[in-house]
């Protein structure tokens, strides 16, 4: 083999790899690193993040989030997440859909409060949101579950 297939074949191998390491390591952990960011904003506790897949046409599924109090307790997890790359007018990620959600509320002295933030992009002081600032309804096949301050209602 002649010294120019010899360049030419490491230059394609080296390619190769430097495709696949982008689509399995570089990739996956950037936006992994940009879920986390983006949780941050409303989230105080520790974020997990099990692993996150990009595929080939570019979709992304993040597996396994968890959201969790200084104790360690968890508050909210998800099986799965997916997220779009949107450019709005800089790339930044959405959250398209999300299953097996499971979440969890903890007292401490009798008080309902979540280690929620709500932190605008751009401002530099956070302002924390308190359960009683905060309703959910969830429909159910009979009725529904509310949660409205610190009471559940049916």
């Amino acid at each position: 083999m002649g010294r120019r297939k010899k360049i030419i074949l490491i230059s394609i191998i080296l390619f190769a790899a430097l495709l696949l390491s982008g689509k399995f390591l570089i990739a996956p952990a950037m936006i992994r690193h940009s879920i986390r960011n983006w949780l941050e904003d409303y989230w105080k506790g520790p974020i997990e993040i099990a692993s996150v897949d990009v595929s080939w046409t570019g979709d992304i599924r993040a597996h396994h989030i968890r959201l969790m109090d200084d104790n360690m307790r968890q508050w909210m997890s998800t099986e799965w997440a997916d997220f779009d790359i949107r450019f709005t007018p800089r790339a930044s990620l959405f959250l398209r859909e999300a299953g097996g959600i499971d979440l969890q509320a903890h007292l401490d002295n009798g008080v309902l409060d979540p280690p929620l933030t709500l932190q605008p992009p751009g401002h530099g002081c956070a302002r924390v949101l308190k359960l009683h600032e905060l309703a959910l309804r969830v429909p159910l096949p009979h009725g529904a579950l509310g949660l409205v301050g610190n009471h559940v209602v049916l």
